[in-house]
């Protein structure tokens, strides 16, 4: 898990958390429950770092690929593309 910060077109937000800048008081709330420094470091932000080193060690892993040209409709047991989908 982690904290997003993207409060764009929302109507309203929890009390007390109006914006990033009230991000200390909730990890501060965190640990008076009990969670380790450990588990706020990942949440704060250790978990988005890990996904995405993981993410760029795939799309490097794959650089090498040859791309497929397979197509939607080579493949019967897919539900039918729409037309709109084929036209040019």
């Amino acid at each position: 898990i982690g904290i997003g910060s993207d409060f764009d077109g929302i109507g309203a937000v929890p009390a007390g958390l109006e914006d990033v800048s009230t991000y200390p008081a909730l990890l501060a709330e965190l640990m008076s429950r009990g969670w380790s420094e450990a588990e706020i470091a990942k949440v704060a932000g250790e978990n988005v770092l890990r996904a995405m080193r993981a993410t760029e060690a795939v799309a490097a892993d794959m650089a090498s690929e040859t791309p497929s040209d397979a197509l939607v409709t080579d493949y019967p047991e897919l539900p039918p593309v729409p037309a709109s989908w084929t036209e040019d």
